[in-house]
């Protein structure tokens, strides 16, 4: 995929991160990259909110929270 939406670009935003983007997909972000200035900024928010969230103790999650979020993870996923 060589033209990427700025919806795709968000959706591709944590592989990109993780270094796990395949080269069409790689190339197609930075296509992107280089002319939207708002994905440029919602990636530089994400590296921002990553890093003060890094430093973080977890805590854990009670079942209820986390059922729900991984339904609601999966409804999305779905669509």
């Amino acid at each position: 995929m060589i033209l990427v939406t700025c919806r795709e670009l968000t959706e591709m935003a944590t592989s990109r991160k993780e270094g796990r983007l395949r080269g069409s997909d790689r190339a197609g972000v930075q296509l992107h990259l280089a002319w939207c200035s708002r994905c440029r900024r919602y990636l530089e928010q994400m590296d921002l909110t990553v890093e003060a969230l890094h430093d973080l103790e977890p805590e854990p999650v009670p079942e209820a929270a986390e059922a729900a979020l991984l339904a609601a993870f999966e409804r999305t996923r779905r669509r």
